[in-house]
């Protein structure tokens, strides 16, 4: 920890780039954003490199998910239950784009972002 609270010790640039990579999931552009930051980085700033892995991953894994949940609920409208169903999807979605930002948010100040599951797969690479 640095002299000035959790974090500081990371190079302002290398926590911009950190929350810049979280923030592509909350303003639309998911899997690119990342994607750029951690190929710019791949020799720079370790943190960014890692944070822009972990969301490249994030936005990889909840892309997927959004999409098979979005097909079940178009596929039961037919039969009426995926009007039921339809609040599930934005919820869930909603749900992801707080957690992109609350990270974002984490990552500007400094503070290691750690997404469950995801963190332990982009730490053995």
């Amino acid at each position: 920890m640095g002299p000035g609270g959790p974090g500081t010790d990371r190079p302002a640039n290398g926590r911009a780039l950190a929350g810049i990579a979280r923030l592509g999931f909350v303003v639309g552009l998911p899997i690119l954003v990342p994607l750029v930051i951690f190929l710019v980085e791949r020799e720079g700033h370790p943190y960014a490199r890692h944070q822009a892995l972990q969301a490249l991953f994030f936005d990889i894994v909840v892309g997927a998910l959004l999409t098979v949940m979005w097909v079940v609920v178009v596929v039961l409208m037919g039969v009426v239950v995926g009007f039921c169903l339809l609040p599930i999807p934005i919820l869930v979605h909603l749900g992801f784009w707080i957690y992109a930002l609350v990270a974002a948010i984490s990552c500007f100040s400094g503070q290691d972002v750690r997404t469950p599951m995801i963190a332990e797969w982009v730490d053995g690479m």
